[in-house]
Formats: structure tokens, C-alpha cells, sequence
């Protein structure tokens, strides 16, 4: 096969240089071509930048460390900018969050845990300082939308559009208060959208462009689709084996390796999608699944399970030579992003940047969602949730998070719930509401209502899912049908904890 056809490719002869131009690269070679990995058609601002297979000027390079540390400085906990000394009637409070629910015991979540117990504990001050439940419920939700880690703001998976949809809903429990916004493209944070159609308007729900005109127009933040780190592609065409599974990391991370583990994705000359699966990490290998999106060397997608290894603290794999036979070297950044290096003996160096995606893909995909529930020392309740939807769904398809009694509810005389799970069936059980309708009408406890539902009468219909909930004397449930759900709690008596399976 003839070598590649660079064009402007921008490569890197001088290998000193390398270290200065990560964020000016663009990055793969495969099966004899000249790619570049943009993780969609744009990375985040806290992602390297990567303009296009054109070489990136000094200015821009410039703009983007710029943009690096504003996106530092946002990653400052919201709930430590909250007001306090609101609420001191008594000493109880308790907040639960959830990181969806997971369909797969081999989806890796050690990014979550440390920003989940990071929010728990920020909340944890804050409440016992006097804070409000429904501004503690929507800083938290807005730091989980913010870290990139969630089906949710700026982790929010693409439809089948390649675009981005996002719902969320607030609730508060004193007067039954309640905000929406459902099928919204360009807004930072959509639990702060639907806070802001709660208080600033006399609507419940607002949907699409309108919603986000108004949004705008009482001063939302509003991004541009490079902001989300999936914006511009979703993965759901390229094949993957059917038996892949992960050895799950969670809570007992044992080695730098660990955290390789887990689904790696991005975006090949703009058009054709790759995926790198890493399974399995044992002592200094790893077994790893190498795939590619359809392209004209090879006409259909595939996958090839091969064995990398780990050389100076970076994964090595060798692409099959049918397809190229480039040594490909995954480094983890600090972000929790991939820096790439794509060499082969007879052809120049590239580099790059793939993005961890949160889950297995397709139709089946409904992981990621976020939630909040609290109880105040006023004794006031609230609930949120956010999500991005299911991988793949159809353009304007609205789940359950968006709508108040289904996805989130809140009614100060019994409990504040968030849910996750199947939308569609949600929203036909009514899930949250029936949880506190159980406990007002039928005099049931929190955990009975709670569970009664999910593990028995949703779990006997084949319906999956799971809610996190706190009733007004501050006792919290966490309870599903599915094989885990990312979850945690704090209280005034209780710290932080944060769990994944059982």
C-alpha cells in the first residue's frame, strides 16, 4: 500500500518540539492514511485544542491556554459560592446524588467517585452552614453537568443527529414550586435553566429554541456546540464485540494502569470514527479492543482484540498491519483525556487527543444521568435531575428527567426523589410522584414506598431503573433494579460515601 498522502497534516519531525505542540495536534495515522482525532467536531475548552488537520497558528495556541485556565477556575466547587444562614431551625440535613443507573457492570466510573464525594462534601459544609435545599440541589447537579464525567451539560452523549439535547427539572418541596427545560442545545448548565423558568417565569416547562432564547435572554450562559465533549459525533456505528467487558475499577483503583480502563473515542479526519476499548490491565499488559468506523482503505467497520502493554507509564499498541501497522501510544492526561502517538518507521510521527466516552454505546445506552435530592435544617425539601438522554435517540425524544412527577418531585409533607433509568417507562409509572403518593396515601415509610417500587413492582414488569430520595425527617433511600447505580450520600451525622455496585 502506497504511504499516506499528508497534505497538511501537521506533523512533528522534531520530537523536542513535542511537548510545546500537544495542543496545537491533530492525530492518528491508520491503515496508510493520515487522520486526526478531534473527539467530535470540537474538544471542550478544558480539552487541548485541536483546530483541524491544518497546522494551528501561535495565536490560537495562545487563546487556548487562556481558555485551559478559565475552565480551571470554573472546576472551583459552585456550592462554596452558595449563601448560608438561611435555614437553622434544626441540626438535621442530608443530600443524596446519583450519576445514573448502570446497565453494565463493566462501565467504568473512577472519574465520578471523586468528583461525586467532592460535591457531598461541599454540600455537607454548606448545608450545615444554613444553606437552602433547592440551592444546594442545583449546585451540585451544575457541578456534575460542568465536570464532563455524566451524560449530562457538557458530558451529554449526541442523537442521532450528531447533536446535542438536553432536558433537566427542579422542584421545591415548600409550595410545589417547579422549573423545566426539555430538547435544549446550547446551554451550560440546564438544571440553572430550569431553576431560572421556576423563578422567572410562570411556566413550569419551556422546550427547544424558545427555552433557550428566554434563557438567554434573563442571562443564562449559553455555549457553542464545542463546548460538549461529544457534540459533533456519537460513536454507535463503529462495531464492538458483543462479550466486551471491563474489568470495573470502582471504588478499589490498585495501580496508575486501572485507570486506562474503560471506552476511549474519537473522530478520524473528520468524518470516520475510532475506538479504543481497554479491558483489562495485568501487571505491565493490557488487553484491548482496536476499532475503526467504515473507511475507504477497508470499506466496513471492525475490531481486533490485541495485547498492549505498558512502557514508561503509557499503554503501546501495534494497530494489524493490514490496516497500517503504526505503534500507537496512549498516555493519560491529567484530564482524564488521551494524548496519542502514532509512529511507524517509514512514515512522520502524528499526535492527538482521544476523550473517554461514559459508557457502552447504542440504543440500549441510558447511563449518565444526574440527580440531587436534600433536606434542609429548615426542614425543606427539593429535588433536580439532568440528562443528555439515550445514545443514538431520535431528535427531539424527551425522557423522564424533564418531567416533574416522573423523573423528579419534591413535596415538603413526604419526600424529594430523582430518578434514572427507562424514560419512557417512567414517565408512564409516574415514578417519583407514586413514591410519595405511597407514603401519603398508604402511610408507608420512605425505604417501603421506595423499594417496594423499584425492586419489586417495576423489577416484575422488566422495567429498569433506579431513584434517590430524602423524606422530611432527613432519612434517605438509594435503591435499583439494575446492576449498579452511581450514587452518594452525606448528613449531619453521616460522611460522604459514594458507591457504584452493591
Amino acid at each position: 500500500m502506497p504511504p499516506p498522502n499528508f497534505g497538511e497534516f501537521n506533523r512533528f519531525p522534531d520530537k523536542g518540539e513535542k511537548a510545546m505542540k500537544t495542543l496545537k495536534s491533530t492525530f492518528l495515522i491508520s491503515s496508510a492514511f493520515a487522520v486526526a482525532v478531534t473527539a467530535g467536531q470540537g474538544i471542550a475548552q478544558t480539552n487541548p485544542t485541536i483546530e483541524s488537520i491544518a497546522a494551528v497558528n501561535e495565536a490560537n495556541f495562545t487563546k487556548a491556554a487562556a481558555n485551559t485556565a478559565e475552565e480551571s477556575a470554573d472546576k472551583v466547587s459552585l456550592l462554596s459560592t452558595l449563601e448560608t444562614g438561611h435555614c437553622e431551625v434544626d441540626d438535621t440535613f442530608a443530600i443524596a446524588i446519583h450519576g445514573g443507573s448502570v446497565f453494565w457492570r463493566g462501565a467504568i466510573h473512577a472519574a465520578k467517585i471523586p468528583l461525586m464525594r467532592q460535591v457531598l462534601t461541599d454540600a455537607r459544609s454548606m448545608l450545615a452552614n444554613g444553606a437552602r435545599a433547592i440551592d444546594v440541589v442545583e449546585s451540585a447537579i451544575a457541578s456534575m453537568e460542568n465536570s464532563g464525567h455524566f451524560n449530562a451539560g457538557k458530558g451529554a452523549i449526541a442523537n442521532q443527529a450528531v447533536g446535542i439535547e438536553l432536558d433537566a427539572s427542579i422542584m421545591d418541596g415548600r409550595q410545589l414550586q417547579a422549573g423545566a427545560v426539555a430538547a435544549v442545545s446550547n446551554l451550560r448548565n440546564p438544571i440553572v435553566a430550569a431553576r431560572m423558568v421556576m423563578d422567572k417565569s410562570d411556566h413550569v416547562m419551556m422546550v427547544g429554541p424558545n427555552a433557550e432564547h428566554f434563557i438567554e435572554q434573563n442571562g443564562g450562559d449559553t455555549v457553542d456546540v464545542s463546548y460538549f465533549l461529544h457534540g459533533g459525533q456519537n460513536f454507535s456505528g463503529v462495531p464492538l464485540p458483543d462479550d466486551m467487558s471491563i474489568l470495573a475499577a470502582d471504588d478499589n483503583i490498585s495501580s496508575e494502569q486501572d485507570d486506562y480502563l474503560g471506552i476511549w473515542a474519537g473522530v478520524i479526519s473528520g468524518n470516520f470514527n475510532h475506538i479504543l476499548v481497554v479491558e483489562k490491565t495485568e501487571g505491565d499488559k493490557a488487553q484491548v479492543i482496536y476499532a475503526q468506523g467504515p473507511h475507504p482503505a477497508w470499506g466496513e467497520g471492525f475490531y481486533r482484540r490485541l495485547e498492549g502493554s505498558f512502557v514508561d507509564g503509557a499503554l503501546q499498541v501495534m494497530e494489524p498491519a493490514e490496516f497500517g501497522g503504526y505503534k500507537l501510544t496512549y498516555r493519560l492526561n491529567p484530564d482524564d483525556t488521551f494524548f496519542l502517538e502514532a509512529t511507524h518507521p517509514d512514515f512522520p510521527d502524528a499526535q492527538g487527543t482521544m476523550t473517554r466516552l461514559p459508557s457502552r454505546l447504542g440504543p440500549d445506552n441510558k447511563s449518565g444521568t444526574v440527580g440531587a435530592v436534600v433536606r434542609d435544617r429548615c426542614g425543606d425539601l427539593a429535588a433536580g435531575t439532568s440528562t443528555g438522554g439515550f445514545d443514538s435517540k431520535i431528535p427531539g425524544r424527551v425522557g423522564d428527567s424533564p418531567i416533574i412527577g416522573a423523573g423528579t418531585y419534591a413535596d415538603n409533607e413526604t419526600a424529594a426523589i430523582s430518578a434514572t433509568g427507562h424514560g419512557e417507562f417512567f414517565m408512564r409509572h409516574v415514578v417519583a410522584y407514586d413514591i410519595t403518593a405511597a407514603m401519603k396515601y398508604r402511610d408507608l415509610s420512605l425505604e417501603q414506598a421506595a423499594t417496594n417500587l423499584i425492586k419489586q413492582d417495576l423489577l416484575a414488569k422488566g422495567l429498569r431503573g433506579g431513584v434517590i430520595a430524602v423524606d422530611r425527617d432527613g432519612s434517605f433511600v438509594m435503591t435499583y433494579n439494575t446492576s449498579g447505580m452511581v450514587r452518594g450520600v452525606t448528613t449531619n451525622a453521616l460522611e460522604p460515601s459514594v458507591k457504584v455496585y452493591k
